[in-house]
């Protein structure tokens, strides 16, 4: 149960209401307003003013939650067409009447209305015959539980803490113990897949022991596209439709309709600005030290485009895209021309030492996001010292084999819309999210072959100033 409201006792109005409060633990998820109300037959015209500002009183400080008005208002609501008083009522609170049946004792009229707005559904609406006074008494069941906004849950695995925040100093004692007791198990006929499992899974031994991982559901919520609107602001844009309807069906003719149209136009519009301003004032000032928040309320302030929300887009048929790209034969040549598996004289990639792979940690950035081994920067950049080591180890035995470690070759593939219509697959690119391990031999590789091409001048002359350093 929520507050009740009365009617003011200086007014004329028969009015009162209650507001039912549905909660949960700790907050208030729904509210429904229900206003009784009865209109006597000799009621004057300002009855409906009067009636019309009660309910804004009892709606304005509700954000969430719909509106019942319940009682007799003595006008004919089967009549064609419905009174105008009455049909403006309805138009400005977005409301409908579900009673399609007399109420009154011989008559074909009805006057006891039951007006709900259009989230909540009306079942089983009866008028029972049996008179009481010279009225029917109308009995019917509202569906509301159902038209509440339940969010959608998902479950995730996440950490229980952000790794930010993690004492980056025991993880280093602790990664360093379980490196050199997986280090003593290896022996000379370990190849590079063996010694990149291990390493990986004594990396995450350690991170599940220090920083479990823990399923959490997730709640999805569809946020408004305007969440500055409030019910005082949807009345009135109600009111405005309304308004410009009956302007377009009677034309420029009635002066006194059109003046009032654009009265309410010009309200509705002053109104939004109003409650926008206030609402991005608010944001910007709860997120006051966190700049990212910043800049995505800066991109809804500024209109820019959204990233994608993922809406009407065929998955299975993006991901068949993708598929095709690396199984179709028409497309093997291009991914390996040949000749590629030949290995010229002159390429020799040196053996990486600690304090080149120290480096390449230390110039890491924090920010990227890691691949399906689920091992983020963050922790390579600070524990470098007892990670540079084991990392050494496998890119050697990896130059050594020629080969590349199966484990560094997985990847999380992501899609991401390149534009046109969403709906057709290859509208989309994939981007694959590597392991940062891989990243890190990748850098080496990449260093050993930029200085071998810019040192020969055969292979890229220096009147070549693109993609050059310096230049």
């Amino acid at each position: 149960m929520g507050f009740v409201h009365l009617s003011p006792h200086d007014s004329e109005l028969e009015a009162a209401s209650v507001v039912l409060e549905f909660r949960r633990p700790g907050r208030i998820t729904w509210c429904l307003p229900i206003v009784c109300v009865y209109r006597p037959p000799s009621s004057r015209v300002g009855f409906w003013e009067q009636f019309t500002s009660y309910i804004d009183d009892v709606t304005r400080q509700i954000k969430h939650g719909s509106l019942c008005i319940l009682g007799d208002l003595n006008v004919d609501c089967l009549s064609d067409p419905l009174p105008s008083h009455f049909r403006d009522m309805c138009a400005a609170h977005n409301v409908r009447n579900v009673v399609a049946e007399p109420t009154r004792f011989r008559s074909t009229s009805c006057l006891d209305v039951i007006c709900i707005t259009s989230d909540i559904t009306a079942v089983n609406v009866n008028v029972i015959p049996d008179p009481i006074s010279d009225h029917f008494a109308v009995k019917a069941c509202l569906e509301i539980g159902s038209q509440v906004d339940r969010p959608q849950r998902i479950r995730v695995r996440t950490r229980k803490k952000p790794l930010s925040t993690l004492d980056f100093e025991e993880m280093s004692e602790r990664i360093g113990s379980a490196l050199t007791e997986t280090g003593n198990k290896i022996t000379a006929d370990t190849t590079v897949d063996d010694l990149a499992d291990k390493w990986h899974g004594s990396i995450n031994d350690v991170l599940d022991e220090l920083d479990p991982h823990v399923v959490k559901n997730i709640q999805l919520i569809k946020r408004s596209p305007k969440p500055w609107i409030t019910r005082e602001a949807t009345s009135l844009l109600a009111r405005r439709q309304y308004l410009h309807r009956r302007v377009r069906k009677k034309g420029s003719n009635d002066s006194a309709l059109l003046e009032e149209y654009r009265r309410v136009r010009r309200e509705g519009t002053l109104l939004n600005r109003r409650l926008r301003s206030r609402y991005y004032q608010n944001e910007f000032m709860s997120v006051k030290k966190q700049p990212r928040n910043q800049w995505v309320l800066m991109n809804a302030l500024l209109r820019r485009k959204a990233k994608d929300s993922g809406e009407g887009i065929d998955h299975k048929g993006v991901s068949q895209v993708f598929q095709q790209i690396v199984t179709d034969p028409d497309r093997l040549p291009l991914l390996c021309p040949f000749g590629s598996h030949r290995q010229p004289s002159m390429l020799s990639i040196p053996q990486p030492t600690v304090t080149n792979i120290l480096k390449i940690l230390r110039t890491l950035n924090v920010h990227k996001a890691p691949g399906p081994d689920r091992i983020p920067s963050i922790l390579f950049k600070n524990c470098h010292e007892v990670l540079a080591g084991s990392l050494c180890a496998i890119f050697k035995a990896s130059i050594e084999e020629s080969k590349f470690p199966a484990l560094f070759k997985h990847a999380s593939v992501r899609a991401l819309f390149k534009g046109g219509d969403r709906s057709e697959p290859r509208n989309f690119r994939p981007v694959s999210l590597l392991p940062i391990a891989s990243k890190v031999l990748e850098k080496h590789v990449y260093r050993q072959l930029t200085h071998l091409l810019l040192e020969n001048p055969t292979i890229i002359p220096p009147q070549q100033f693109a993609y050059r350093r310096h230049h």
